[in-house]
């Protein structure tokens, strides 16, 4: 039924869609026509207009002309009168030929405009009959859909009241056929309650014995945890002790790495100790054997102070002996202990002076200090006499050639 009354419904709603279309196919068509008028009497309206203008030119040129003849005439006096005649008789066949084409183009356009409006009247005529003509294969074409929808409808109808008993008849043996399912299903169903409950009651039993398990298991693992945090807690102290113990190994590593060094450095020391002294056994060599620091300097003299191989804390038995020059040999020796020259190198403003921990060291301080004195003593030259005493004869090596060594003091 209810498929009936959509189907009714929705045959109405497209007749009347279908009777909206055609009036506005209609209003359309008479809207067309009513525009295609008014467009042919503008045309013929401008067609007018152009004409009238192309007359109003001509008669303003014309005027033009005439007023130019009239310029550029002669006074009536001077002109003869044959020549007057012949002018006027001119001027009066002009006359007549103007009043004869205007008297024919008024003509001609009053039988335009007529033949124009009579146009004009047909051409509206023929479109009212156009366009009743339309409204009434509009209406014929409205009733022969409508014809055609009802019979479609009528068609429908049957074809849906077909499909309905076919689709009842199908219905009632499904239905036949499903009782038989269900009654078979239940049967089944019922051998499956009874042996559910079974399995039920055998489950219960194996999850009580399952839980007393997991009890057990429980304790367990309490006891399996408490073992893990001691075992934690002895690791923790175990750790601690092998980070010490790696520390330690560490620094003792980083000790030998430095004595290792230390013995490298000597035995390199005492191998080209050995091979100058075999080479040259001067007295030169014999005397340079102390380690060498300088530090200050004076106004006029170079003051070294002369460490005899000495630790710090026996710097007060150490001398400091004053260089003597060649220009100046009767210079007496200064001396003095190491406590006293470090106060007067202070003074001087020479307290950053660096102390060498090693023979390398040694040498760099001397050539540094070497360089120090040529630099702010033009007359520091290697000509001049200075005690340079070193237990190391490389550091002798790298310093510029001396005349002669006056003094040497030893600790």
């Amino acid at each position: 039924m209810q498929l009936m009354r959509a189907e009714t419904d929705l045959a109405r709603i497209r007749n009347a869609r279908d009777e909206l279309l055609a009036d506005q196919q209609m209003r359309k068509a008479a809207q067309e026509q009513e525009k295609t008028a008014a467009t042919k009497v503008q045309e013929l309206a401008d067609a007018g207009q152009a004409r009238i203008t192309a007359l109003e030119s001509e008669v303003q040129r014309l005027r033009m002309e005439l007023d130019k003849e009239k310029s550029t005439s002669e006074s009536v006096d001077e002109i003869p009168i044959e020549e007057l005649r012949a002018k006027f008789s001119n001027l009066e066949r002009q006359f007549s030929m103007l009043n004869t084409e205007l008297s024919s183009m008024q003509v001609a356009c009053k039988k335009y405009s007529s033949l124009a409006s009579q146009k004009v009247t047909d051409f509206s005529a023929l479109e009212e009959k156009v366009a009743r003509l339309i409204a009434e294969k509009s209406k014929a074409d409205q009733k022969y859909f409508a014809a055609m929808k009802s019979k479609e409808a009528r068609d429908v109808e049957v074809r849906t009241l077909r499909m309905q008993n076919a689709k009842t008849s199908d219905i009632v043996s499904q239905l036949k056929e499903s009782e038989a399912a269900t009654r078979s299903l239940l049967a089944n169903m019922e051998k499956q309650v009874s042996e559910t409950k079974e399995a039920l009651n055998s489950m219960m039993n194996k999850n009580y014995a399952a839980q007393q398990q997991v009890t057990e298991k429980n304790i367990t693992i309490e006891g399996l945890n408490r073992q893990v945090a001691e075992l934690k807690a002895l690791s923790a102290s175990k750790d601690s002790t092998l980070a010490s113990a790696s520390s330690a190994c560490r620094q003792a590593e980083t000790e030998v790495e430095g004595l290792k060094v230390t013995l490298a450095d000597t035995k390199k020391s005492l191998e080209n100790w050995k091979n100058k002294s075999l080479g040259n056994s001067s007295s030169e060599y014999e005397m340079l054997r102390v380690w060498l620091y300088p530090i200050s300097i004076t106004f006029f003299l170079p003051y070294w102070i002369i460490l005899a191989n000495v630790p710090y804390r026996l710097w007060h038995s150490a001398l400091c002996v004053a260089a003597t020059s060649r220009t100046r040999p009767s210079r007496p020796v200064v001396t003095c202990s190491v406590k006293n020259a470090w106060k007067s190198a202070s003074h001087l403003g020479l307290e950053s002076v660096p102390t060498a921990t090693s023979p390398s060291v040694t040498t760099i301080t001397c050539i540094s200090h070497y360089d120090l004195l040529r630099t702010q003593h033009p007359g520091f030259l290697p000509s001049t006499s200075c005690i340079i005493v070193s237990s190391f004869p490389s550091c002798l090596s790298r310093l510029p050639p001396f005349t002669h060594l006056r003094h040497f003091i030893t600790a």
